[in-house]
């Protein structure tokens, strides 16, 4: 059996930090979306629905579709870097590299059937081709990031809508199969919700990717991600205090002027259609100044207070990420959905948004546990394992405690052991 030897490469606190507060705000906005399962419990407890509303358009607001365009970013972030130290190891760590990416692929396609909203398959198949433009210039990384954030297909789609506004657009809201949808999570069985997901509900995430242009955004950060890790922004962040504070700035104007002309479009006597492309458009730019915002003002704070403990707390989160994200979506479904525990019925937003606090804090204190004793996440383990082929992977640390002791006692018993030999040695020179 193949014994392999760890090399624990140095981690960049940041970026773990970073992917740890991006799946903070998917463990939240999954939670209180149900997972995609958009009904109003049938049972409200505790919370008025008027409340539960008003918590719901704020916390969407603040993270929907924020969360995961942020662990886009680190993904790519991450893929990179990965990639950058294969250049310094043996041929053979390329065909690793790739069977890694292909493997999570397959996986969380499987996954996916379970919950239908996961993109992490997205993030992985995107990854590999995205290998390819790891040698690309660092400027024509950033200027196609910057296209795709332009969002081209959406502003073709408006120019249409304003030049012939009376062309009739096919409805591919949906809005039947999502009926079908709620009907089948909250009163089907797992097979039922597996079969539905298998092409009607991917049908679903792919149409509403298309339409609201998100494909785009989340290609983008991915390439944005590979920009910051080829330039190692992130490896010398006190050295770019000014131009943070720039994008900061840069960010916070942004989203007020975007703000702004989201709420004076609707005003304008345009036909729905043209409405509802300009404000899609706009709402993607809005989210693209609102993470910008959130990881600008997220580096500040980190330069200023990394010497706090929650820092270290948060990149353990972020660490194991796979084995959090992975257990929070299984865990969720069986909590809500009707072929498990069915508690739609009498969670609304504020419940939710509770159990997913509770959540949250049970897998950092998990992270902080792992981070002690083992070196990988369960799913980290498994899926590096499968990328080498064997098991023989080291999973548990040993304690710095147990190996000096063990050390101390080999020494004692070697003085020992030399001690008697002495002894014998004097004894046959007296004879």
């Amino acid at each position: 059996m193949q014994v392999f030897k760890i090399t624990l490469l140095p981690r960049n606190p940041l970026m773990d930090a970073i992917k740890g507060f991006a799946l903070i705000g998917i463990v939240m906005i999954n939670a209180m979306t149900h997972f995609n399962f958009s009904t109003s419990p049938e049972q409200g407890l505790l919370f008025s629905s008027q409340m539960d509303q008003r918590v719901m358009y704020w916390t969407t607001q603040l993270i929907g579709g924020k969360a995961y365009a942020i662990f886009a970013l680190t993904f790519g972030w991450s893929t990179y870097i990965q990639y950058a130290r294969s250049r310094s190891m043996p041929k053979t760590f390329v065909p690793y590299l790739l069977r890694r990416m292909c493997i999570l692929a397959l996986a969380s396609l499987l996954f996916s059937l379970l919950f239908k909203e996961d993109l992490l398959y997205l993030y992985t198949l995107a990854a590999i081709p995205l290998l390819l433009l790891t040698n690309w210039p660092t400027k024509a990384l950033l200027a196609l990031a910057l296209v795709l954030m332009l969002q081209i297909p959406l502003l073709c789609r408006l120019a249409i809508a304003f030049l012939y506004p009376s062309l009739e657009a096919v409805n591919t809201t949906g809005q039947d199969l999502e009926a079908t949808m709620n009907l089948i999570y909250a009163k089907g069985s797992l097979g039922d919700v597996l079969g539905f997901n298998f092409w009607q509900g991917r049908s679903l995430v792919w149409t509403s990717l298309l339409n609201t242009g998100k494909y785009m955004q989340l290609l983008g950060f991915l390439i944005l991600g590979v920009y910051l890790g080829k330039c190692r922004y992130f490896d010398r962040i006190e050295t770019h205090q000014t131009l943070i504070y720039k994008l900061l700035f840069a960010s916070i104007v942004m989203v007020l002027v975007l703000h702004s002309i989201s709420a004076w479009v609707v005003a304008l006597l345009w036909n729905e259609k043209q409405q509802e492309l300009l404000s899609t458009l706009l709402l993607s730019y809005r989210d693209f100044a609102h993470i910008l915002l959130t990881i600008s003002a997220l580096v500040l704070v980190y330069i200023k207070t990394k010497t706090f403990k929650a820092w270290g707390m948060l990149a353990d989160y972020g660490r194991f990420s796979l084995s959090h994200y992975l257990s929070h979506i299984f865990v969720g479904i069986v909590f809500f959905f009707g072929f498990g525990f069915g508690m739609y019925r009498y969670m609304g937003a504020n419940l939710s948004l509770a159990y997913a606090l509770v959540c949250i804090a049970m897998q950092m204190g998990l992270g902080v546990y792992w981070s002690r004793y083992i070196y990988y996440g369960p799913i980290e383990y498994v899926w590096r394992a499968l990328s080498y082929y064997s098991f023989a992977v080291p999973f548990l640390k040993v304690p710095k405690e147990s190996s000096m002791k063990y050390k101390d006692d080999k020494i004692a018993l070697l003085e020992m052991q030399i001690a008697l030999l002495k002894e014998r040695v004097g004894a046959v020179e007296e004879r």
